[in-house]
């Protein structure tokens, strides 16, 4: 899984074009939406530059008042850009972070009610994916590994009855996400 941060600071070239046009930045993932309006019809040139200044991504939009572009930063590394949005009223910069960070995903491992033996995994998921499942002994051998195909929350009992001591459960998903839980 996947999580993103977005700063942005915002700066107008002209006081007097925001009142004429405006423009506004939403992130969602790592795609960057930008929302254009404007009070008539004209050419809008979209630019993308990166902090060294250097135009990653540029276009140019005719004969319109208004739109909403989705711009994608997954093949770019992270780090700061600055989106320019010019018409015939001036220039509306909007810098962004682009950032992205691994969250782990959320496990939970406990022994069932009045059995030293048995265990219930569960993992909270939204989408549908692939868990691989591997459980080690104590001493680190590998005593099952089996896939399940999940969609949505996802809850198994194991029965470990022929084990003694700890065991460690590891899960780890289609993003390559790993979880290590010991018990």
């Amino acid at each position: 899984m996947v999580m993103s941060t977005l700063t942005f600071a915002r700066r107008l070239d002209t006081p007097a074009a925001a009142a004429a046009s405006g423009m506004a930045v939403m992130k969602t993932g790592s795609i960057f939406k930008v929302y254009y309006k404007g009070p008539k019809e004209n050419t809008v040139k979209v630019t993308i530059l990166n902090s060294d200044k250097e135009i990653i991504y540029k276009e140019t939009v005719k004969n319109t008042s208004g739109f909403a572009r989705p711009y994608n930063f997954t093949n770019l590394p992270e780090g700061d850009y600055t989106i320019e949005v010019n018409d015939e009223a001036g220039t509306r910069i909007e810098k962004v972070s682009y950032h992205t960070s691994t969250v782990q995903k959320l496990a939970h491992l406990s022994r069932l009610n009045g059995d030293s033996e048995r265990f219930i995994l569960t993992v909270s998921n939204k989408d549908s994916e692939n868990l691989q499942i591997k459980i080690y002994a104590e001493d680190q051998t590998l005593i099952y590994s089996g896939n399940e195909r999940i969609k949505g929350d996802f809850a198994k009992i194991y029965n470990l009855e022929k084990i003694t001591g700890k065991v460690s459960f590891e899960i780890s998903d289609d993003k390559g996400v790993t979880k290590t839980l010991r018990y």
